[in-house]
């Protein structure tokens, strides 16, 4: 039927339909309770389990024979057991620095676990709304969903319209961007270069997964993905975002202090991709782009942008001019 079927939308939804019976049929949710004690300690050693174990006894001992000595031994291994779980979590988190020294993302990460001390704070249980509290769970997603769809249009309405050619573009490119079709092949290579830890969009389906099995699944994709191209049109089911509010600062219960992180389907992401290849081929080809432009670029960076102002601040300077920087932060 998938393959039958000439609408984007009606040969996506076959497929997923399927896809999601058989994912749901391998990973079964299952609520299991797992013990917490030191779960969020991980340098807390098999020794030092122990050793905490005898600081507890000698307490209890000082507590029945009420003699100095027994006191004095309690809190001369206390005071040295401290030293040793303070060791040991240096040590720690010595070597996750290290192994991820290389990778700015996981050192971000490593440094955010190590400031909330496994503090969660994702969890939402009430919210302002027109200054009644409420902690109903669909009053505080409608409140967060109607906040975040009209933060574009609310500020695009404070914005005056401008006259005039605001493109970088010098020139116009008369040649047309030819979408060429996508084979299986292509397919399976731009999966394998997904990060297996990409978060799941709305239908949970994991990354990791999609990578494992993308052999078996590439056909169907390839056709739904070349009908995608050839009409012009976004599988719908691929728009829908999972919307986290993500706390930013000042008061909790405000929606206004939270930022939206948007996270779409695995499948969304390759066919995304697959785009992407293709329009930045032509980009390229044409040198469309500005010079100045160095985010999402291969080959650029901010560091080279950096490198670029730089060297224009010293070339003013040493030609005896001032220089004047306006930064915008939109």
């Amino acid at each position: 039927p998938v393959f039958d079927n000439l609408d984007v939308d009606e040969s996506y939804n076959l497929f997923n339909n399927e896809f999601l019976d058989q994912y749901y049929a391998c990973f079964p949710i299952k609520h299991v309770r797992k013990k917490r004690k030191f779960v969020d300690k991980p340098w807390i050693t098999t020794g030092i389990l122990k050793s905490i174990k005898k600081k507890h006894y000698l307490f209890k001992q000082s507590l029945i024979v009420k003699d100095a000595d027994a006191v004095s031994k309690y809190k001369k291994y206390k005071n040295k057991l401290t030293k040793v779980i303070k060791l040991s979590q240096h040590s720690y988190y010595l070597e996750r620095f290290e192994n991820c020294k290389s990778n700015i993302q996981h050192t971000w990460r490593e440094i955010k676990n190590f400031i909330y001390d496994g503090r969660n704070f994702s969890s939402i249980n009430k919210i302002n709304i027109n200054g009644n509290l409420t902690e109903t769970p669909a009053n505080i997603t409608k409140a967060f969903n109607e906040y975040f769809v009209n933060i574009g249009p609310n500020l695009a309405k404070n914005i005056k319209h401008v006259n005039g050619n605001t493109t970088m573009l010098i020139d116009r490119i008369q040649d047309s961007l030819f979408l060429q079709p996508i084979d299986e092949i292509e397919l399976c290579n731009t999966v394998k270069l997904l990060p297996r830890n990409k978060a799941p969009g709305h239908d949970e389906v994991s990354a990791s997964v999609v990578k494992s099995v993308i052999m078996n699944i590439a056909k169907p994709l390839t056709h739904i993905f070349n009908l995608s191209f050839c009409i012009g049109k976004f599988p719908s089911k691929l728009k829908l975002a999972k919307v986290v509010p993500i706390f930013k600062s000042d008061d909790r219960l405000l929606v206004s202090n939270y930022r939206p992180i948007s996270v779409l389907p695995v499948f969304s992401k390759i066919l995304e991709k697959l785009m992407y290849n293709r329009m930045i081929g032509f980009i390229e080809k044409h040198n469309i782009l500005s010079s100045s432009q160095f985010g999402f670029r291969e080959h650029h960076s901010t560091s080279m942008a950096l490198v670029k102002l730089l060297d224009k601040i010293t070339h003013e300077l040493d030609n005896k001019c001032y220089s004047i920087g306006i930064f915008l932060d939109l």
